[in-house]
């Protein structure tokens, strides 16, 4: 039971921010400041223990002749942002992780894009790692990449219906240079599954998908008709081209896709029409353009990260960019959503102190979205943030006017009551009353509907009962008034 009521929980901010997404406001859980991490650029990952982890690009152990930015690390926070650094990396163990995905063990699998080399000195520092490691920051490597098997992973790892890791690799020492596509498990260990050769792929960057029908999808950012591709891998390692983008519908799909309830996958370009899309495409690679993001910026420009589909049914995304006012100063990218049509709307727009520039995707997890961005917050070097419903204004009562002030008697006159802000569900309750209800007599209360900020009722005066009469709402605590004199 405490897991459901958690789960709908969960489910029910996501319909609150969903339902109204101009209203909803970024809390800053954590501010990176540098030995505990620098730029987190990959989507977090729930750990199963009560944290979500992730990595940064940079920060933690800094040599100054070698790597000033620091190597990267493996940090936790929790749904009230108690934060800890995991894990620093030392170059030997790799340097500039990718992100984690939590495996069938219940352990976090991960890659970085550099390091690995056991000679510290060495000048390249190696090509990469696959790591593993666990909640106390204990890590395992592996593997080490040889250039020949891939150069640079740039993307966590993916477990497949067998039960082993792949990833992909954005280069490698064989001609052309265009990127692998590997499998790993403790026996044989890494496996090249394919060579992409510039009319197949370039670079692939973004994660492999698990998909229902046991297949892998993933994107390369550039080949195939200029602009990038999508691709399936089967079960046994057999790679097809599904989709080749040729700017008119997106170019530069950096994050992979994913699959939606529906059964199409789903994803984004970061350019293409403009400043890139988000598109839908079938299994056998037709692609819809849902969204085109546009110069103005208003939805945001430029996606990098992966869509993540949450228990309303909605898409969540991000843009490096954009945002709302248009023209705004400091509009430093968007958290957005979209509906399986395509109806774009944006649920936040950055400013600086409370992050800037999201190059990762959002997860939904203990009642919110939480997400980071990789500058920006105390120190400007990224943050974790949630993203959650701002808080309702408390509506109070604001005014009470008549239609008219004098009257002959018999009429009817309208009032109108107006509130600060919109009523709560289940509407506001105004109370009303006469201080002469032989001369005009009012109802005793008039209610205003949810989400609406006024409502009218009647003032009755009757003949030849002339005089004045003082009206009063209530509400809230909150009082108003308005006099009526009736002639005769």
């Amino acid at each position: 039971m405490k897991r459901r009521a958690t789960a709908f929980a969960a489910a029910a901010t996501v319909l609150a921010i969903a339902s109204s997404p101009a209203a909803a406001s970024v809390r800053v859980l954590h501010s990176f400041s540098g030995p505990d991490g620098v730029s987190p650029s990959s989507s977090l990952v729930d750990g199963g223990d009560g944290f979500l982890y992730g990595t940064t690009f940079y920060g933690g152990t800094v040599v100054p002749d070698k790597n000033p930015d620091g190597y990267g690390t493996v940090f936790r926070v929790d749904a009230s942002g108690a934060f800890q650094t995991v894990h620093r990396f030392d170059r030997v163990n790799g340097e500039r992780p990718n992100g984690l995905v939590r495996g069938p063990d219940g352990l976090l699998y991960g890659t970085t894009s550099h390091g690995g080399d056991l000679d510290p000195g060495s000048f390249s520092g190696g090509q990469g790692t696959l790591l593993r490691i666990d909640g106390s920051g204990t890590l395992t490597v592996l593997h080490r990449f040889l250039p020949v098997e891939g150069l640079w992973p740039s993307a966590a790892p993916t477990f497949g219906i067998d039960g082993a890791v792949y990833g992909t690799a954005s280069d490698d020492s064989t001609y052309p240079h265009y990127g692998t596509i590997w499998r790993w498990s403790p026996a044989p260990g890494l496996q090249v599954l394919h060579q992409f050769n510039g009319f197949d792929g370039v670079e692939p960057l973004g994660p492999l998908t698990l998909a229902s029908d046991g297949n892998l999808y993933g994107t390369t950012n550039g080949g195939g008709s200029g602009c990038g591709t999508v691709f399936r891998l089967s079960p046994t390692g057999v790679h097809t081209l599904l989709h080749s983008f040729s700017f008119n519908d997106g170019c530069q799909p950096k994050a992979g896709v994913i699959e939606a309830r529906d059964g199409n996958l789903y994803g984004t370009t970061e350019t293409g029409l403009g400043w890139g899309t988000v598109f839908r495409m079938d299994r056998a690679g037709n692609v819809t353009t849902l969204h085109a993001f546009t110069a103005t910026g208003e939805t945001g420009q430029k996606p990098l990260a992966p869509l993540f589909e949450a228990s309303d049914g909605y898409l969540y995304g991000t843009t490096k960019q954009g945002g709302l006012p248009y023209g705004g100063a400091d509009n430093r990218g968007v958290v957005f959503r979209a509906d399986l049509a395509g109806a774009v709307s944006v649920l936040h727009t950055f400013r600086t102190a409370e992050g800037s520039t999201p190059w990762s995707g959002v997860v939904e997890w203990a009642g919110g979205i939480y997400g980071t961005a990789i500058a920006g917050g105390a120190f400007n070097r990224g943050v974790v943030y949630r993203l959650a419903p701002a808080e309702a204004e408390v509506a109070t009562l604001s005014s009470l006017a008549l239609s008219q002030t004098t009257v002959v008697g018999g009429a009817t006159v309208v009032g109108t009551v107006r509130l600060s802000a919109a009523a709560p569900t289940g509407g506001a309750t105004v109370a009303l009353a006469s201080s002469d209800p032989r001369i005009a007599a009012v109802p005793s209360s008039v209610t205003v509907s949810a989400g609406a900020t006024a409502a009218t009722f009647p003032v009755t005066t009757k003949r030849k009962r002339p005089g004045a009469a003082t009206i009063t709402a209530t509400y809230g605590g909150s009082a108003a008034t308005a006099r009526l004199t009736v002639t005769r």
